[in-house]
């Protein structure tokens, strides 16, 4: 005798939830991966766009840097010393024509010039804007002035005015020498540039970050951090002033041999507090003369 099974019209409640549970596990492990991969690609992009940020910002300074003004002959102050010596010698006077070699810490005011005396006896040694034993100031190459958290360049570059000027410009040069500072704003609105002509500009001994509004200086408010140490050659520096007397008592020490630049960058989307990246750049002045010497190295 043959059985005859009855035909099911559907699917249990049992099989129903099951069915349920593992499209559910499925549909989990599928939003955690697609979720995880998610977060990769942002942070890696998030990453690119703060390299890329760090990157401009340092190739922004690096060029304002290297183009700072050195000294181009230094041994012109030491010639206009023995000529000051000599003529001094001629005229019976006795003034000493070296120095004391000081160290000058970089001001937000305007330095002190220092008139020749009626007498010839030269210029007040003191100032470290004027080369001793000479007969009237000199005009020093600023160079590099700065501290660990500013920096004030003297520097040539090429004019943008050269270039079409927009509507409503003259388009007439200026001056290729700019006075160029660095700082970071209190209260970490970030990193702060301005950049003034030296030809136009009434208070262009003056070094530091300007007064006023810093939202017109502002250069990358991403910068949250910055330090700067100054590379003499041998060891380096918290503080530079390239008006400074050398060794020599005659020369001034003029631009450092490097500049290492340490920014600390907020990440894309933090807050305030969060920790911060860091990237850290050596810039080398090919230029500079940061050592000085009593008298010319020979060749044996």
């Amino acid at each position: 005798m043959l059985i005859r099974r009855r035909k099911r019209a559907g699917y249990t409640l049992l099989e129903i939830i099951l069915s349920l549970l593992i499209a559910l596990l499925l549909l989990t492990a599928l939003y955690s991966a697609v979720g995880n991969q998610l977060r990769q690609a942002q942070a890696g992009r998030d990453v690119t766009t703060q390299t890329t940020v760090s990157r401009s910002i340092i190739a922004r300074i690096e060029n304002d840097v290297v183009g700072s003004l050195a000294l181009s002959d230094p041994g012109r102050f030491r010639n206009q010393a023995a000529d000051a010596q000599a003529a001094q010698a001629k005229s019976g006077t006795t003034t000493p024509t070296t120095t004391t070699p000081t160290t000058t810490t970089p001001t937000t005011t305007t330095p002190t010039t220092t008139t020749p005396s009626s007498s010839g006896s030269g210029t007040d040694s003191s100032d470290p804007s004027t080369g001793s034993g000479l007969t009237g100031p000199v005009v020093l190459p600023f160079g590099v002035v700065g501290d660990s958290a500013s920096m004030t360049l003297y520097a040539s570059k090429l004019p943008g005015e050269i270039y079409a000027p927009r509507e409503g410009e003259s388009g007439q040069l200026v001056s290729d020498t700019r006075r160029i500072v660095y700082w970071l704003a209190e209260g970490g609105l970030g990193l702060c540039r301005q950049e003034i002509r030296v030809a136009t500009a009434n208070d262009i001994e003056v070094t530091g970050p300007p007064s006023g509004d810093v939202q017109n200086f502002l250069l990358a408010p991403e910068v949250k951090s910055m330090e700067l140490t100054y590379f003499d050659g041998t060891n380096w520096a918290d503080t530079w002033d390239s008006r400074t007397i050398g060794d020599d008592g005659i020369t001034p020490v003029g631009s450092p041999r490097a500049i290492a630049v340490r920014l600390g960058l907020l990440p894309p989307g933090g807050k305030d507090g969060d920790e911060l990246r860091y990237y850290r750049h050596v810039i080398l002045i090919t230029t500079a003369n940061a050592a000085t010497q009593d008298a010319p190295v020979t060749s044996p």
